[in-house]
């Protein structure tokens, strides 16, 4: 196969893919790669959007040296998410990587961002009243 015709049928491919994404996908029903990479993409926004919303209301809570460490935490805790998921991926994304690598690293992504957002509601709970961690 020419370089040529390579390009025409990557171009051909990317040109497909949105339109395929703009179609709603049945997560619990997912067969293709293409739809279980589509369906890992919706878990990690979901699981970012409630990791944001608990951050936000546990930050208007908070106030000075506490609250630089709690921003200081997030920033660390983003930076090990992201590269823990790296790792689990099999590391950075290239043309090897096969089908699969943005369903995997999506899902770690969706998973670690879940676990998160679970610690942060549980500090918030804490904060009720004064609590120890406020």
């Amino acid at each position: 196969m020419t370089f040529r015709s390579l390009v025409i049928i990557a171009c051909a491919t990317f040109a497909l893919v949105p339109a395929a994404q703009a179609q709603p996908v049945s997560c619990d029903k997912a067969q293709t790669q293409l739809d279980l990479n589509i369906c890992g993409a919706q878990a990690f926004e979901e699981a970012d959007k409630r990791l944001n919303t608990a951050y936000k209301a546990l930050m208007k809570d908070l106030d000075g040296e506490v609250k630089q460490l709690t921003r200081d935490g997030q920033r660390a805790w983003i930076t090990f998410r992201d590269k823990e998921c790296l790792a689990q991926a099999g590391g950075e994304r290239t043309q090897a990587s096969g089908s699969m690598w943005p369903m995997l690293h999506s899902m770690c992504l969706a998973d670690l961002t879940r676990q998160r957002a679970q610690q942060i509601e549980e500090r918030m709970g804490d904060c009720v009243g004064g609590g120890k961690s406020c």
